[in-house]
């Protein structure tokens, strides 16, 4: 490190950038899960089926009501995933 300029080295400690790793990895299976519902809403809404459309509608509704209901983040993803298959099933 001596023979590195001080502004090529990390512009923080290392225990603070481990903490901040930490932390953006709380918001990563929320951001997976808004990625995969904005793919199935995209992909059945393009189809122009009303049906699908108004069943991913409930869905993403009932899945939203669970996360302020319950605040529960694995609650949460199953209740996505399983509408996600069902959606799948029965639509596309």
């Amino acid at each position: 490190m001596l023979g590195v300029p001080h502004r090529v080295r990390a512009p923080c400690p290392a225990h603070t950038a481990a903490h901040q790793g930490h932390r953006g990895l709380d918001h990563l299976a929320p951001a997976v899960l808004a990625g995969i519902a904005a793919v199935e809403l995209t992909s059945v809404l393009r189809h122009g089926d009303p049906g699908g459309s108004l069943l991913t509608l409930a869905a993403m509704t009932v899945v939203a009501g669970i996360a302020y209901r319950f605040g529960n983040l694995s609650l949460t993803v199953v209740a996505a995933l399983a509408a996600v298959v069902v959606i799948d099933l029965l639509v596309v």
